[in-house]
Parts: C-alpha cells; structure tokens; sequence
C-alpha cells in the first residue's frame, strides 16, 4: 500500500512540473494556483490535452487522499475475526507468522512456561498492532522483572486494543513488576474493556498508588474489572478511587478488595463522583470496617442515582446491625436499582 501511495504521489509530481514548465510564460506567478489555472487554460481553449491532463492531476491528488485515509481500514481487511485460543506456548510459537492478523487473541497457558519463553512472547506480542481483544493468563509462572520488561514493550505495541484480560494472580509481584504493565495502558487508546487479576500477588500499598496513577490514563474505559484480594493494601483504597475520576466514560466497576485489612479510613474516601456509573460490585469481606465506614459507604453510594445493579459483601466486617441498616437504606433509595444484592448487610 505505501508502494502504491508512492508511486502515485511521484506520477502526481512529474505532471505537475511537466504542466508548470509548459504554462509558466502564461500565468502571472501571483495567481499561480491549480484551480487559476484550470481555469485559465480552459477559457482560452489553447490546449484541451493540457486540460484534461490537468484533471487527472486533481483525480490523483483526491485518490493518495483517500488511500492515506483509510490505509488501516484497508490493512485490517486481512484479520481473522474469530477467537484463537492457545493453551500451551508451543501452538502459540508455531503460529507467530501470522499473529498480526488475530483480532481475538486468548493465551491461556495451564502449564508453567520459563521465563525465556515469557521474553520470546513479550517480543511476538510486538506484531499485534491490531489486535482488539487480548487475554494473558500467566497465573502459573512466576514471571522475572525481565519478562515483565519484555511482556510491557510487547504490549506498548497494542495499539488497538479495546478488551484486555490479563492474570498475574497467585504469584509475588513487586512494584517494579507491576509498573511494567502498568505503565503500558497508557498506549492503548482505545482500551474500552479492562479485567486484572492480581489476587494473591503481595500487592500493596506502593503498587496501589501505581495502580490508579496508570488507571487515570485509560480516559475512554467503560467497564472495569478489578481482582486486588487476599493482599496488603490497606488504607490505599483511595488512590484507585480518585483516580477513577479521570475515566469519565466509566459506566461498570467490580472490585475485588477481600482480605486486605481495609478499616473505616480506607473506605471513607473510597468512592467519587463517577456520573455514568449504573453497575456497582464491591466486594469487602474480611477487612475491619465498622459502622464507622459501613456509614460512609453508604453516604458515597447514594449519589449514583443511575445506580441499575448494586452488589457489596461485608461479609466477616465490624459493620454491626446499624451499619446494614444505612447501607440497605442508601440502595433502596436509588430510583433505578433493579438488582441488589447486599451480602451480610
């Protein structure tokens, strides 16, 4: 295609110095434009072969226009719509030549793979520039900072990306390995759909605040599915609930948070102003919130009045009788609900 754009945008400037060579003793050099000239010519009927060359011109000039313009659509004729799923790295390997054409990639390795084989598909994923919907599994592999450096630039090249799915869960992951991923949001502009699993991961305080600084660049996500249980975030609630803000296409939010030894502190600044929300999933068992925070929850919660479906579990907190009673109150109060369900509140 560029060949194409070349060749025709070389044609486009052989002519055009072939017809100013020829007419530059007739046009007054102030007026020296392609429609006076046109013109020109055509009124005086000196030269219709010089005329219609004229048109082509104008007919050249429109067409590397419109090859310019729609050169990706006329890229992506050649994708493959339909999922290809990879259960092990070998198929996946086996298939390298032809990953630019995946639309719908799934790569869901059941069995551990080394940390080579997690740099070789750091390096292929380099070739899905057009890619839209992705998911990593690598929630058996213990992944090095190497080859989370490798999988960080593989996914800088997912430009087109608007699904991601990715597993980390179950393994330890230090700050340095999870600003890798991370950091690589920032590229996919058009990332709609995100799903991150870091369940058992030693996340903590520190990452959580890389979290939502990265999360805040993801302006034009919509739905958010988050799984940060059974870690060590605290009272960092907060800088994944401010930073939210910034996604103001936001409309679906599920979080995991069970099991992090959130108190009253983490949960009263939890919650922002986020005008399209309308589905709500907060998952908090196991932490130390008290009526304290169960009051403040609900306060936040009120202010989604286009509030659908609202899901909090509280199930093993402080929250005491009146603290479900605030919340139940809080849900019923939204003029949209139309599935709640409030676990242990």
């Amino acid at each position: 295609m560029q060949q194409l754009i070349l060749i025709i945008y070389s044609l486009y400037q052989f002519i055009s110095q072939l017809i100013y060579k020829k007419s530059i003793n007739q046009i007054d050099k102030s007026k020296n434009t392609f429609n006076q000239t046109l013109n020109l010519i055509q009124q005086q009927h000196q030269n219709q072969k010089l005329a219609i060359i004229f048109k082509m011109i104008l007919a050249l000039n429109q067409l590397i226009g419109y090859i310019q313009k729609d050169s990706n659509s006329i890229s992506n004729q050649n994708l493959i719509l339909e999922e290809q799923k990879f259960y092990s790295f070998e198929k996946f390997f086996s298939e390298k030549e032809n990953l630019s054409n995946f639309s719908y990639l799934s790569l869901c390795f059941g069995q551990y793979i080394g940390n080579d084989q997690i740099v070789e598909l750091g390096q292929q994923l380099m070739k899905c520039r057009y890619t839209k919907n992705l998911t990593i599994d690598l929630s058996q592999n213990n992944v090095s900072l190497v080859g989370f450096q490798s999988l960080q630039k593989g996914l800088n090249n997912c430009l087109n990306l608007e699904n991601l799915v990715l597993f980390f869960n179950n393994r330890k992951i230090n700050p340095q390995k999870i600003s890798c991923i991370l950091q690589s949001f920032q590229s996919m502009k058009n990332l709609t759909n995100l799903t991150l699993n870091l369940n058992k991961t030693n996340f903590d305080e520190e990452c959580t605040i890389f979290l939502g600084e990265n999360l805040a660049k993801c302006s034009n996500l919509i739905n958010l599915n988050l799984d940060l249980g059974q870690n060590q975030i605290r009272n960092s609630t907060q800088h994944i609930g401010k930073n939210l803000v910034h996604c103001k296409q936001l409309e679906q939010i599920r979080i995991w948070l069970d099991q992090n030894s959130i108190s009253d502190d983490g949960i009263s600044n939890f919650l922002e102003k986020y005008p399209k929300i309308n589905v709500l999933q907060l998952y908090l068992a196991n932490n130390r919130i008290s009526f304290i925070g169960a009051a403040s929850l609900s306060q936040q919660i009120s202010e989604y009045k286009r509030l659908s479906v609202l899901v909090v579990n509280l199930y093993q907190n402080q929250v005491g009788k009146f603290g479900k009673i605030k919340i139940k109150r809080a849900a019923y109060k939204l003029p949209r609900l139309v599935n709640s369900n409030l676990l242990h509140c």
